[in-house]
């Protein structure tokens, strides 16, 4: 019960945790946690390796685990015409939506040749 609360007030990893909740319509018995790396990619990995090393943290994941009938992650990324989401004090009703957008034949054309000039080092 301690555990989490303990890392989110380490310093040494890079990650708030912006909110969590549990859900009412579409799945049920659901938690939901929205975390931030501050530092993008590099952030993320640092502290998954960073708690790859924690003893604490793998007992209680492994106590976790007996709880779940499933688990899964999603690394997202905000639309940069909103704003950054900000915790706030509840209680409150959030919609969490997902979107699955098409990928315009122009912009494909551009990452294509991005991924060729830099597999040939151009």
């Amino acid at each position: 019960e301690e555990v989490l609360p303990n890392l989110h007030s380490d310093t040494d990893y890079p990650c708030d945790l912006v909110g969590n909740w549990n859900t009412w319509y579409g799945e049920q018995d659901q938690a939901v946690h929205l975390w931030r790396f501050s530092g993008g990619y590099p952030a993320l990995t640092d502290c998954m390796n960073k708690l790859k090393q924690n003893k604490e943290y793998l007992e209680f994941r492994e106590e976790r685990s007996k709880m779940l009938l499933s688990r899964r992650n999603q690394l997202l990324l905000e639309f940069s015409f909103w704003n950054e989401p900000l915790p706030r004090v509840g209680p409150n009703i959030y919609e969490l939506r997902t979107y699955k957008l098409k990928v315009n034949q122009s912009f494909l054309s551009h990452v294509v040749g991005a991924v060729t000039r830099a597999a040939w080092g151009c």
